[in-house]
């Protein structure tokens, strides 16, 4: 089996004194995993000292996950050793547990049907002579929440919350367990610049009382702000450990693909004529929203968490109702009772979370690549498996779908790659329009380039796209024009010529008193 040596020299000034022993507070030695033909790890070595916050870093399926899911107990290796402050334990959910063994994960995992509270006292249900302790599950539910800078109410029901609620409570969950060991899978993915910073204060305080710290997280700018070291694997095999202070950027992106992305900036089309044209829109949420997209350009909606652009995308697609406003698309208005009146006149819709509203997880990947345009693959109304199965080839093979087995269950892939399947399964429907929303959160710089790319090719060819993303490099990166948006509104148009951080941020902050 491989040796990996270790060096921690960031963590000392964090860590209490304990922690300078050389016994790791986690340590895998050896893994190997294999899903069928698919070998998910070989031989990785892995460990993280007690006190230091450290960096997993990989494309998506590089078998980051599955490294996690091996420590945490939920798989089981088909070689290798996981050891605990010298100990060895057993590859099981039980042992993890009951050796402080805790994960945020990135697919949540929160009951919808019960309150916040409910959802933070699962792993340990407060009782009394078998009954439980009502009080106790709501005093214990506001300390967490408070630690992670969230002012829910204890009795709010999940189903209810934001995607970035959830996520809020998933991470307090798992933080009020104060464990020895605690590893999160993209934790920031849906959360504002202000939840992050909260939350690495939360961080630092764990790993300054000893918590050894597994981070996740394909946003460059947190590993380096976060973590001290990194582990980084690709194809399931150990690459290296750095330590980050010494590790560029460059050199950190090259050790995760294998070589240098090429960077791309905007999408050199010439717009043709206007495709969406949205006029007066209000909803609940929105008010007088007016904008347009021509064919052949992509246009931007930047703003927070909760100024409107979710929402915006929702009323144009059909799922939520609309006050007043007209939505024409090509000149043909049309108002969307459901989504499927929008997919008639060519709008498709890859929504912010791919695993509740994106993809039909426990489906095949072929079935959900079919699911959108299944009228066209079912002439007759009697459904072609010949042109399902080609259909569904077709796509994994332009958007380099890993692995490229159609009849694989879309739950079993990495975030990355269904991300990519929830993105091809509208491409199959020929739309006049895509809205994007948040289309590279959550996946590596891989994945994000492939992504990207796809959508270079569609206004190439022709076709509109709306694209929501709170990153804004990547709104400058891709997009030929820019709306800001603020409390339901638009309160900014900008040419790419005229794009500007600061002028964006300022425009957006000083409508905060409004």
């Amino acid at each position: 089996m491989s040796s990996v040596s270790v060096t921690n020299t960031g963590a000392a000034a964090l860590a209490p004194a304990s922690s300078q022993a050389a016994v790791p507070a986690i340590e895998v030695i050896g893994a190997t995993k294999r899903f069928g033909g698919t070998q998910a790890l070989q031989d990785v070595d892995f460990r993280v000292m007690p006190g230091e916050i450290h960096a997993l870093v990989g494309e998506n399926g590089s078998g980051k996950t599955t490294l996690m899911r091996i420590i945490d107990g939920l798989l089981r290796p088909d070689e290798g050793t996981i050891r605990v402050l010298g100990a060895e334990i057993a590859p099981t959910a039980l042992a993890a547990r009951q050796h402080g063994i805790a994960m945020v994960h990135q697919e949540l995992s929160l009951v919808p049907t019960l309150t916040v509270a409910e959802n933070i006292a699962l792993q340990a249900i407060p009782t009394r002579f078998g009954f439980l302790r009502q009080g106790e599950i709501e005093r214990t539910a506001r300390q967490a929440l408070a630690r992670v800078g969230c002012e829910l109410a204890p009795d709010s029901l999940v189903e209810r919350l934001s995607l970035a609620e959830r996520q809020l409570v998933e991470i307090a969950r798992v933080v009020q367990l104060n464990p020895a060991v605690m590893m999160l899978d993209e934790p920031t993915s849906s959360l504002s610049a202000d939840e992050v910073e909260r939350l690495f204060v939360v961080l630092r305080r764990l790993a300054a009382s000893g918590t050894a710290i597994v981070y996740v997280s394909h946003r460059m700018d947190e590993l380096y702000a976060l973590c001290e070291s990194a582990t980084i694997i690709r194809d399931g095999r150990l690459v290296a450990r750095v330590q980050l202070a010494q590790t560029p950027h460059d050199e950190l992106v090259r050790l995760m693909v294998g070589q240098q992305l090429a960077e791309r900036t905007g999408s050199d089309t010439i717009p043709g004529d206007v495709c969406l044209t949205v006029r007066g829109l209000t909803t609940e949420r929105l008010n007088d929203v007016t904008l347009h997209v021509r064919s052949g350009e992509v246009v931007g909606l930047a703003g927070l968490v909760g100024s409107g652009r979710t929402e915006l995308a929702r009323a144009i697609f059909g799922l939520d109702p609309l006050r007043q406003g007209t939505v024409a698309v090509a000149g043909r208005e049309f108002h969307a009772r459901s989504p499927r009146d929008a997919i008639r006149v060519g709008v498709a819709y890859v929504p912010e979370d791919r695993g509740r509203e994106g993809l039909a997880r426990e489906l095949s990947l072929k079935a959900n690549l079919a699911m959108a345009a299944l009228p066209e693959l079912s002439p007759a109304g009697i459904v072609r498996r010949r042109l399902v199965d080609h259909s569904a080839k077709h796509f994994v093979a332009q958007l380099d779908i890993v692995p490229p087995e159609i009849n694989r269950q879309v739950s079993t892939l990495s975030g990355g790659n269904q991300q990519k399947v929830a993105f091809g399964k509208w491409l199959a429907t020929q739309p006049q329009l895509m809205i994007l929303d948040e289309p590279t959160r959550g996946i590596d710089v891989g994945a994000k380039a492939a992504i990207r790319e796809q959508i270079l090719t569609l206004v190439k060819h022709g076709m509109a796209v709306l694209l929501i993303s709170s990153e804004l490099p990547e709104l400058f990166d891709l997009a030929d024009r820019l709306y800001v948006m603020k409390r339901g509104r638009i309160v900014g148009e900008f040419a790419r010529s005229a794009f500007a951080e600061q002028a964006i941020m300022r425009l957006w902050s000083a409508h905060e008193a409004d």
